[in-house]
């Protein structure tokens, strides 16, 4: 398609989302849309905990899978219509407008709230690999429901269309909202899975922009034989007591335990405000490398809005593994100071529990890295994680 012709696809999109709930099908069936798939990348998940650290996820269909140490169910979405489609309000073995009874398998149901149809999109519409279904409105999100009480673990492909951006998934149990997560998908496919501590009813996903339509494929469901159902919640807490105050802090955490343990999230003693809260780690200690970025990788960043000084403010950034018996180092640092002042206390010391050990540590100013080093300074704060998570 030449470049006019895209661009007149992208005016009539925009205008009709403004003008009305326009459905994807509708605005796919305008015309060919050249998305440019070059710029394909992993999901990057992080956690908006409500309960920490009932929950696993992943960003790799073969980690998923390992892990859960179960054949699950699949529903690939084969034997469809082959073209872009309105479904009806409910894709499930029953039949609809897509696939004929039987077709799909049992145990799962794909809907949207609000009662409007769902959509079919065939293999190859948009770089994906396998048919993908879900909302057909913008304005509307897809559910996922699985009805006979019997998954604790979903994996699926996710595609964030038209525009790609960030997704919320937000994991049900019985007895309410399990966990939540935001996941970033561009134009192109990308993995999400879950392996819970108890039953999942269902699964939202959203995208909190209403300029998407969020559309699933290759969904597996069922119950995990392995590590999923092992893993245990729990958190350790070093001070909130303060005394001093820089930017950021370096300490090592080691799963110090027999298990592996999930990192889900953190808790952190700043000011008052809004700023910006990174998280870096490097395997092995910190120690030697207080002054550069190399070797160190961004587990997450999160814009927070400061409890004040010594208490706690909610960090959700999480998803690293660390196997049981070896040693991480944390950089946990404002990284759009001072919009924000990170509190600690002088001094060395070691906290650990059955399972992990924080080592302190050190107190660092800004800029990220490159800022002065200052020896002898506690980090102020929680960690949540997960133990048990190497299954068997």
């Amino acid at each position: 398609m030449k470049k006019i012709t895209f661009l007149l696809f992208i005016a009539v999109f925009w205008f009709a989302i403004g003008q009305s709930q326009q459905t994807l099908e509708s605005v796919l069936n305008l015309g060919t849309v050249n998305l440019d798939l070059s710029q394909r990348a992993i999901a990057g998940v992080t956690s908006n905990p409500l309960t920490k650290g009932v929950s696993q996820t992943f960003t790799s269909r073969v980690d998923f899978n390992t892990a859960c140490g179960s054949a699950l169910t699949l529903e690939n979405f084969a034997g469809g219509p082959g073209v872009i489609l309105g479904c009806g309000p409910i894709i499930s073995s029953a039949g609809e407008a897509c696939f004929l009874p039987g077709e799909i398998q049992p145990g799962i149901q794909v809907t949207m709230n609000g009662g409007d149809n769902t959509v079919y999109i065939p293999s190859g519409s948009f770089g994906n690999a396998n048919p993908m279904v879900g909302a057909n409105t913008f304005v509307n999100f897809t559910i996922l429901n699985f009805p006979d009480n019997n998954v604790n673990s979903v994996g699926l492909d996710l595609i964030a269309l038209t525009a790609g951006g960030t997704i919320q998934v937000r994991v049900f149990g019985t007895g309410g909202l399990i966990d939540s997560y935001n996941v970033t998908s561009p134009v192109s496919t990308v993995f999400f899975g879950v392996i819970a501590t108890e039953t999942i009813v269902s699964i939202q996903l959203e995208d909190l922009t209403l300029v998407n339509a969020e559309l699933v494929g290759m969904v597996e469901y069922g119950t995990c034989g392995g590590g999923g159902g092992g893993c245990t919640p729990s958190d350790i807490t070093t001070f909130f007591t303060g005394g001093n105050s820089f930017a950021g802090n370096m300490f090592d955490v080691t799963a110090s335990g027999a298990d592996d343990l999930l990192i889900d999230g953190f808790d952190v003693n700043v000011t008052a405000g809004s700023g910006t809260i990174s998280v870096y780690t490097r395997p092995g200690s910190y120690v030697g490398f207080e002054g550069s970025a190399a070797g160190w990788t961004l587990m997450g960043s999160e814009v927070v809005t400061g409890a004040g000084s010594n208490l706690p403010t909610p960090v959700n950034v999480g998803g690293l593994t660390i196997p049981a018996g070896q040693t991480y180092g944390f950089y946990v640092t404002v990284s759009d100071y001072p919009s924000l002042t990170m509190n600690y206390t002088n001094g060395d010391n070691v906290f650990s529990d059955a399972n992990i050990t924080i080592a302190t540590g050190v107190g660092k100013g800004d800029p990220d890295f490159t800022g002065s080093t200052f020896a002898s300074r506690s980090w102020n704060g929680t960690i949540y994680y997960c133990s048990g998570t190497g299954g068997g």
